[in-house]
């Protein structure tokens, strides 16, 4: 069947399922033939194809155009005729040519800006041209081509007009390199003019050059009359480039400390009759919560590693310390030495009056950029904890002393004070993400145990 023999057709035509509108089969729905137009399923395939073979190369359109009107007809013809064979050689060799013209470009990009994130998202729009391995392909020209045609075909998606009848009289290379001529002036003005453009007119005009990448400066198609000025990597500049702009800043931040400090502590003592004693408890500070303030000075005009220094302090609003110490019984019974007697017991109270007063200072860098969004910092964290509890130390019982004596000290019961600050240093690494222009969140990892997540307001100075 003939349709049967199209649809094969297209599934070796159809090499890319990006979506585009239906506009290109509209310009050349008089050269395609009907039981295409008339087919809504054709249409889309052909419409794609159309859209792939323009933005490659232009007279990819022609051979395309041909290879339909052959398997609609039915035509039978030798492989050197075959309009399948032509259009698959002139394909690969312009998916060649477009492939060397995106390394080209890219090695300009990173040779031309800075930093090399920017460089990245810059390089990025060409690389859906990083096609798989082609080689370059030596194409022997069939008598079949007609120039002049195939100009008509490359004169009506270069000009958009429609509804243009094919005059084999008329010279339409001179048409073509006109449009041509016309098109890269408007490209050059608008190029000159760019300031004047809104961020989405700009991008606008970059999707438009990505139509047409072949009439720009550099062309890989050495049929291109005429070429812009410019690269359209210079255009992708100007519309990233307030992306990467280095700033001084002030800063609040609200951070959790989600993994908790661990303080082992130890109550040791010996006795009048040469017994030691040892009471092991933890002091954990929990989930404390900071409220810090800082800024950020900037190093370098634009985003790279060591390009600003961060300084924030901070003090705990939540003293979260819990606290393993409990009544604790030492001694209990009847001891005996050198005429020293004690019959009781020694024990330890419940703590009571816990303070703590905690603050934090951190100093840090980024040293590696994902993007202008995400990137990682390292530095040092200083924390100081100030912790203070009282508890009692109970000695109950009789004491027996030669002839009478008062009984050593150590039997007598007294408060005791812990008292104490840490200062603790950590090297840290950290991960930023800016979901917005003034707001980070941070996961710091202060090593070898602790971990913080934050939130902090940016106002740039």
């Amino acid at each position: 069947m003939n349709s049967h023999r199209i649809l094969i057709t297209f599934s070796i035509l159809f090499l890319f399922s990006v979506g585009f509108s239906q506009d290109l089969l509209t310009l050349y729905k008089n050269y395609i033939p009907e039981s295409i137009i008339n087919n809504p399923v054709y249409c889309a395939d052909v419409e794609r194809n159309l859209q792939t073979y323009s933005r490659l190369d232009p007279n990819l359109i022609y051979y395309f155009i041909e290879t339909l009107n052959m398997v609609s007809q039915k035509i039978e013809v030798s492989p050197d005729s075959d309009w399948r064979n032509i259009l698959q050689q002139h394909l690969a060799r312009a998916k060649y040519l477009k492939r060397k013209w995106a390394e080209i470009m890219i090695a300009n990009i990173n040779e031309t800006f800075s930093p090399p994130i920017k460089c990245s998202e810059i390089a990025s729009y060409y690389k859906e041209y990083e096609y798989g391995v082609y080689k370059k392909v030596i194409i022997k020209e069939s008598e079949i081509i007609d120039k002049n045609k195939q100009n008509f075909y490359k004169y009506i998606y270069i000009s958009g007009q429609n509804n243009l009848q094919y005059n084999p009289d008329e010279d339409y290379s001179r048409l073509y390199n006109q449009a041509v001529k016309t098109l890269v002036g408007k490209f050059n003005k608008q190029f000159v003019n760019r300031a004047q453009l809104s961020k989405i007119e700009l991008k606008e005009l970059i999707d438009l050059a990505f139509k047409y990448p072949y009439v720009f400066k550099d062309s890989y198609l050495d049929d291109i009359p005429y070429n812009t000025s410019f690269h359209i990597y210079a255009l992708i500049n100007d519309y990233v480039k307030d992306k990467y702009m280095n700033t001084n800043s002030l800063y609040v931040q609200v951070a959790d400390n989600f993994l908790p400090i661990t303080y082992n502590e130890s109550i040791e003592f010996t006795d009048p009759f040469g017994s030691k004693y040892k009471y092991d408890y933890q002091l954990d500070l929990g989930n404390t919560i900071y409220v810090n303030a800082g800024f950020r000075v900037k190093l370098k005009k634009l985003y790279w590693p060591f390009s600003f220094i961060n300084f924030n302090v901070g003090a705990a609003i939540q003293k979260s310390l819990s606290n393993s110490f409990k009544r604790h019984l030492f001694f209990s019974g009847y001891k005996a030495k050198s005429g020293l007697s004690f019959d009781g017991s020694y024990y330890i109270s419940d703590y009571r009056d816990l303070k703590s007063f905690f603050i934090t200072t951190q100093i840090s860098t980024p040293v590696y950029y994902i993007s202008d969004k995400i990137y990682f910092e390292a530095g040092i964290n200083y924390s100081m904890h100030k912790i203070s509890f009282e508890y009692d130390f109970n000695r109950n019982g009789d004491v027996g002393t030669p002839y009478g004596d008062d009984p050593p000290a150590f039997f007598q019961d007294e408060v005791v004070k812990y008292d104490k600050t840490h200062h603790l240093f950590y090297p840290l690494i950290s991960v930023n993400y800016f979901p917005a222009k003034s707001i980070n969140i941070r996961v710091d990892y202060l090593a070898p145990v602790q971990a913080r997540a934050s939130v902090s307001y940016y106002l740039n100075l």
